[in-house]
């Protein structure tokens, strides 16, 4: 079974304080199921950790923080970001990077085909740039290889559009808990 984790059940795992966290340790470690990302996910992952890092709001074992504190900023971001897709075992296909004519108003502009999906859904899901890119890049591995089934977020806007998602994608859009209770049945 292949799934997208989309940036929030990854951060959840390493904020105790989350009410999903558990629930993310469970997918993080679960056998069986392959983890798929696009690359949107390692910029949303460098950002969102640097801030909450800088916030001292994960928790990482005493001597990461020793070994993190002596890197700079970015290497530190960078250090982290590596250790999270390691422990998710995240792959990325190397998928929607190829240019494509995006037609707006008569005028085409090449651009890459994640780009070009993100825009054709922006109208019909209205959801923030980031998410509609995370699912765009998700359609593109699912369109590449026919066996994406699930897209696990906790993010609620996402969850909010899940029925017309699927019917523009193919695959189901779940919450880390309904994730876990498919899984187990």
């Amino acid at each position: 079974m292949k799934i997208y984790v989309d940036t929030s059940v990854i951060i959840s795992a390493y904020k105790p304080n989350e009410k999903a966290h558990n629930l993310s340790l469970r997918i993080a470690n679960l056998d069986g199921v392959s983890k798929v990302g696009s690359y949107t996910l390692i910029a949303e992952l460098i950002a969102v950790i640097s801030r909450l890092y800088g916030s001292s709001q994960v928790r990482l074992p005493s001597s990461l923080q020793e070994i993190l504190s002596k890197l700079r900023e970015t290497e530190r971001s960078y250090a982290l970001v590596n250790a999270m897709i390691a422990d998710w075992n995240i792959s990325f296909p190397s998928v929607g990077f190829e240019a494509v004519q995006l037609s707006l108003g008569g005028v085409k502009l090449p651009v890459p085909e994640v780009v070009a999906e993100a825009c054709s859904i922006a109208p019909l899901l209205l959801l923030k740039t980031l998410d509609l890119m995370h699912i765009a890049g998700a359609k593109i591995i699912n369109d590449s290889s026919r066996d994406l089934k699930y897209f696990v977020t906790l993010d609620k806007d996402i969850l909010n559009c899940r029925d017309k998602i699927r019917s523009l994608v193919g695959f189901q859009t779940l919450s880390p808990e309904e994730f876990l209770n498919v899984v187990q049945q």
